[in-house]
């Protein structure tokens, strides 16, 4: 991969995104030797403090290790870096790439269809109720992006406080920061408005969690959050 220069503002805070985004994307692949700090310093019209500021940042991610003689390579990221991290990258403002987008989405459809069962199966009438008076506040149609999202956040926050299960609330808690750090409207725009189209698909899941019909919300919810994920896969290769 070819580095373009950096400008004189925010040097080091750009080389790190643009190296970030190239590890991420597999233009930079595991085993991948960086440039010196001299070469990348000549490359982006830097000082060697601003690579050199970028080279730790990019150490602490876990994204590089530095090797004997002090050259960086990228890591097999995928291995040994966790989810938070990933939400600390994303929160430096980059968009992940389709794939890794996808594959968030995938996770997220995962834990909050089990989690709409375990409502079904565990939750109280009193939660019951409140899922349900959730689902209503959900606009039909969908009045704006900024209110559609907000109604679904309250949607499946309550759920995931709803189900028993504090290891889904957690996970999510950190998959919601790296959405919010991503921009909503980059979210709505690249998969979500695919979910806003159906209110009545969280209706009908809300009313089998009602029903104490486990496996009928696992269903009706993988449904829904398929749109999003079919959204963002759609033409990706296999």
């Amino acid at each position: 991969m070819e580095f373009a220069p950096a400008s004189s503002a925010g040097e080091a805070d750009r080389i790190f995104k643009h190296v970030m985004a190239a590890v991420l994307a597999g233009q930079l692949s595991p085993g991948t030797v960086l440039p010196s700090e001299a070469e990348m310093a000549e490359t982006f019209l830097v000082d060697r403090g601003a690579i050199r500021h970028t080279l730790n940042r990019l150490l602490r991610t876990g994204l590089v290790v530095e090797r004997d003689g002090g050259r960086c390579v990228v890591a097999q990221w995928h291995a040994v870096v966790g989810i938070d991290t990933l939400a600390e990258l994303l929160g430096s403002g980059v968009v992940p790439p389709r794939r890794l987008f996808a594959d968030l989405f995938v996770m997220r459809r995962s834990i909050a269809a089990d989690a709409a069962r375990l409502c079904a199966e565990r939750a109280s009438d009193a939660d019951r109720c409140a899922i349900t008076a959730a689902a209503a506040q959900f606009p039909d149609p969908p009045d704006d992006v900024t209110s559609a999202m907000a109604a679904n956040m309250a949607f499946w926050t309550l759920i995931l406080e709803r189900c028993g299960n504090v290891a889904y609330r957690m996970v999510m808690n950190t998959v919601v920061t790296s959405y919010k750090a991503m921009g909503l409207d980059v979210l709505a725009d690249a998969a979500m408005c695919a979910e806003f189209a159906e209110p009545a698909a969280y209706r009908s899941i809300a009313a089998a969690i009602a029903a104490g019909a486990g496996e009928d919300a696992h269903r009706l919810t993988r449904e829904l959050l398929g749109k999003s994920i079919d959204r963002l896969t759609a033409g990706l290769e296999e």
